[in-house]
């Protein structure tokens, strides 16, 4: 039991007060190690009611910092409550942060209805931060925001309370930007947020910043600069000790790096992601991570030609994870696998299934890819086959799902040619293996050319190029920006000694010798992907 209630000592009592000061300056700052310490201290102290409340919330913070969504969650709620109780302006002030906290971890899972619930309790919220809140629960409900609005609301935000508070509107309106599939909005709010944190070397606020914005990467099928930002997220999370803020971006970096074919890599994340989830024993079992890393692991085995491989990972979560949102339309990949291995009755009814729950009248990627999954299912009717892919192609299109459309046409091509219509076949293949190429997805390109290339004998094993690591992807990026060692070492808060080392690496891998070759190449290996330079 912690000591709470009336304090015995007016000392003691106005040290906790003070040490609970110092805990919230060094949350704000980032500096988990502090924070902790200080907390610990106040812990065994005695409390006034108002105490126990912002001792709560310190504790919920440092909770979700540690990667403990579901103590973070308990903690920041209990501190809304007590605040409540305790009564008086200080007290709602306490309240309020931390439903505000409550608001963001919702928008991290992408549960609006979480998110507006909790919002609800906001009342004395006002500001830019109102302004932040208010438009991504109406983005949440499928409003269109006033862009203008809300960078006006961002830079009195920044104003107002510093480069640190760049991480909140990243975590309110950008992910829900980002979620409602407003990706140009989006990438033009977080790019100012990002500059101005490089800028500034606000190194707290860029992990948040940097996994948002890998999100919007990953969701627009911009798979280098996904995996190269999700990487740095990883990596400043961790350096400063807030492995909370790598959920994120290890879900988003494991199914980059899938897509990629970059197996060691994939396999590397996917563990990760399932040991933290083992560490943090979250109330949700572990799904959170669980989910991200059978998904990524799926989709490496499909674009590796594994599909018996990509069952066994997908499978387990059928009735487990329908709810949980996705990175990945997993529930499709499980299908088109179950199709390959010849259990066609088993993916007709995950087909069905999933169709029903994301509503069947629905346009979009969803529809999209499950006519995709439909027309395998009728290969042996070529007319409805054909049809069905059409559509899918042209929703893909119209959705900018460069990754999906390739699929259709590698889907498509394969058909064509078992059906004896050879050179539409190769045709559609070879525009697979360019999309492939395009949006980084280097693995499942080699497949397509290898499919186009194919006679009817049997062709060997696969063996994908070896991609740039996302940190060279980061490094030929800004090169291609014209920007120099020593500064790109500062804006990735490396030294130059390991610039030079990835640009010699990098060099290698792209078979050039300079620079202005690399920059030539730079559309070519979608280096201009990366913005916020």
């Amino acid at each position: 039991m912690t000591p709470s209630g009336p304090p015995t000592d007016h000392a003691d009592r106005t040290g906790a007060a003070e040490q609970l000061d110092r805990c919230e300056d060094a949350l704000a700052r980032g500096d988990v190690a502090e924070a902790t310490e200080l907390i610990d201290r106040v812990a065994l102290r005695s409390r006034t009611p108002l105490d126990d409340a912002r001792f709560r919330a310190a504790e919920g913070r440092l909770a979700g910092l540690a990667g403990r969504p579901a103590a973070a969650v308990e903690s920041l709620e209990s501190a809304a409550s007590l605040a409540d109780r305790a009564g008086g302006a200080e007290a709602e002030q306490v309240a309020t942060e931390a439903r505000l906290d409550l608001v963001r971890m919702a928008l991290r899972r992408g549960q609006i209805g979480r998110a507006t619930a909790v919002a609800a309790g906001l009342s004395t919220l006002d500001g830019p931060r109102r302004v932040l809140v208010d438009a991504a629960i109406a983005v949440g409900r499928g409003e269109a925001p006033v862009l203008a609005d809300l960078e006006a609301a961002t830079d009195a935000l920044l104003a107002e309370r510093g480069a640190a508070t760049a991480a909140f509107a990243a975590d309110t309106v950008g992910l829900a930007l980002v979620w409602a599939e407003q990706y140009d909005a989006a990438d033009r709010l977080l790019d100012r947020l990002t500059r101005t944190a490089r800028r500034e070397a606000a190194v707290g606020p860029l992990p948040t910043l940097l996994a948002v914005q890998s999100l919007a990467d990953l969701r627009t099928n911009r798979y280098r600069a996904a995996a190269a930002r999700a990487d740095e997220a990883v990596r400043l999370a961790d350096a400063t000790s807030r492995p909370g803020l790598a959920a994120l971006p290890l879900g988003v970096l494991a199914v980059a790096e899938a897509v990629r074919g970059n197996a060691a890599a994939c396999r590397e994340v996917a563990a990760r992601l399932r040991e933290d989830a083992t560490r943090t024993a979250g109330s949700d079992g572990g799904l959170s991570a669980e989910v991200p890393a059978r998904a990524a692991l799926g989709v490496l085995h499909l674009g590796l030609e594994e599909p018996a491989a990509a069952v066994a990972e997908l499978e387990p979560l059928v009735d487990r994870a329908g709810t949980t949102p996705w990175l990945v339309m997993w529930q499709l990949d499980l299908a088109e696998a179950l199709i390959a291995v010849d259990r066609r009755a088993d993916a007709a009814r995950l087909v069905e299934a999933f169709v029903t729950a994301v509503g069947a009248g629905r346009d979009g990627r969803a529809t999209a890819v499950a006519a995709r999954s439909k027309a395998l299912l009728a290969d042996d009717d070529p007319p409805a086959a054909e049809a069905l892919l059409a559509r899918s192609e042209a929703m893909l299109r119209d959705a900018g799902t460069p990754f999906g459309v390739a699929r259709t046409l590698l889907t498509r091509g394969r058909l064509r040619r078992r059906w004896g219509d050879d050179a539409a076949g190769r045709a559609d293949l070879g525009h697979a293996a360019a999309l492939f190429q395009r949006v980084g997805a280097e693995g499942w390109a080699a497949q397509a050319e290898a499919d186009r290339t194919a006679t009817s004998a049997p062709r060997a094993v696969i063996v994908p190029p070896t991609p740039l690591t996302p940190q060279e992807l980061q490094v030929a990026g800004l090169v291609a920006t014209g920007r120099a060692n020593k500064e790109i070492a500062a804006l990735l808060f490396v030294s130059p000694r390991t610039v030079e080392s990835h640009l010699g690496r990098i060099f290698r891998k792209l078979d050039v010798r300079s620079r202005s070759q690399l920059i030539a190449r730079a559309d070519e290996w979608g280096l201009r992907d990366q913005q916020s330079w």
